[in-house]
């Protein structure tokens, strides 16, 4: 699917990493860069993020990386606060979660995961990372919705552990409203024809 885009946009785009979404939604996530940083306006980005959206269809969330959007004033170091903002002032119903082609699959291997780290109810996992090059092959995210946090990347414990041949490790963190904002961010770019840094910069305060 990743080709699919880049060969589309003759080398403009190009497939940097992909993640896994579990229990925020059971869906991957492609994410591309920009091979040249010439785009004019931030609707322009807008029109290559949708059309990546198009192009891989409702089974998948392509997004463009922030990078490219910060000469029209994205800052990522007021991230996590307009993505509370996000939570604080969207109402929930903008998440619409749909079944995919290969959900089931996302839902068995969660279950899966869930028992190996023995999670309570109130631990979601929230993505997992395919790793490259590292001292592991995947990185797993839970977000433990029953301690709350007003700060970011709080954790709570951190472990490794072996599926098969795959060494993969585990960080739980303490929940913060940016994990729900991200991912109401991810539906309105997608109601509205958005990139999603586009929904996150209108609420990123001054």
């Amino acid at each position: 699917m990743a080709k699919m885009v880049e060969n589309h946009f003759d080398g403009l785009v190009k497939f940097e990493e992909y993640i896994v979404l579990l229990d925020y939604g059971a869906k991957i996530i492609i994410r591309f860069g920009l091979t040249e940083d010439n785009c004019k306006s931030l609707e322009e980005l807008d029109e290559i993020e949708s059309t990546i959206r198009n192009i891989l269809g409702n089974d998948y969330w392509g997004i463009l990386l922030g990078n490219s959007y910060e000469k029209f004033g994205f800052n990522s170091s007021k991230m996590i606060d307009s993505l509370i903002n996000i939570d604080l002032i969207v109402d929930d119903k903008v998440v619409q979660y749909k079944d995919t082609s290969y959900s089931q699959h996302i839902k068995r291997d969660k279950e899966i995961i869930k028992n190996i780290l023995n999670l309570s109810s109130q631990q979601k996992i929230w993505e997992i990372q395919v790793l490259n090059g590292e001292d592991v092959d995947a990185l797993i995210l839970i977000v433990d919705e029953g301690i709350v946090s007003q700060y970011p990347n709080e954790k709570l414990f951190e472990r490794e552990f072996n599926i098969g041949e795959l060494k993969i490790k585990a960080i739980c963190f303490k929940y913060n409203r940016s994990f729900d904002g991200i991912v109401k961010a991810y539906f309105i770019a997608e109601q509205s024809n958005l990139s999603v840094a586009h929904v996150i910069m209108k609420y990123q305060q001054v």
